[in-house]
């Protein structure tokens, strides 16, 4: 069932739209020379919090030329504000 589904990923357009911290709407799949490293996360879970300065480090390492990076903020209560100071406070280098 997993490998199906990312396969489906995979060869289907996209039709993920996220909305940025600057405000903007981003299709994280939109990219045909670079892959997608999606976090999923939320801000007040302390695993999350433990492995943000982790996500940080493998963005700075490996680039941005091969990959695009998203923290994807799954709790609905969330606002703009509140990913933006998340990211900000934990130093992430991507949206």
């Amino acid at each position: 069932m997993l490998i199906a589904t990312l396969a489906s990923l995979v060869l289907a357009p996209s039709t993920i739209q996220l909305t940025s911290t600057a405000g903007g709407v981003v299709d994280p799949l939109r990219d045909a020379k670079r892959s997608t490293v999606l976090f999923f996360l939320t801000e007040e879970c302390p695993i999350s919090r433990k492995y943000s300065p982790e996500m940080g480090r493998i963005a700075r390492d490996y680039g941005r030329e091969r990959f695009r990076y998203f923290a994807v903020h799954v709790d609905p209560a969330t606002t703009l504000a509140r990913a933006k100071a998340h990211a900000k406070s934990f130093r992430l280098p991507f949206p």
